[in-house]
């Protein structure tokens, strides 16, 4: 059984993943605001792709599909 500190590159991976939702959140708040439609489009895209990215990176973590 892995102890606490036994894979720093997971915490590593996780933070990293963290601070890529944090973003696409934010992205997606401050896409509310625009109010050019096509900028808005190209925050709103933005945000989705670093959640799929985010959404992969846990998967690939895990191993789960859910």
């Amino acid at each position: 059984m892995a102890g606490p500190g036994q894979f720093p590159e997971l915490r590593s991976i996780s933070q990293a993943n963290l601070a890529l939702i944090e973003e696409g959140e934010r992205l997606l708040r401050a896409s509310e605001e625009v109010k050019d439609p096509e900028a808005r489009q190209h925050m709103v895209a933005a945000a989705k792709r670093l959640l799929e990215i985010a959404g992969q990176i846990t998967t690939s973590m895990t191993g789960s599909t859910r």
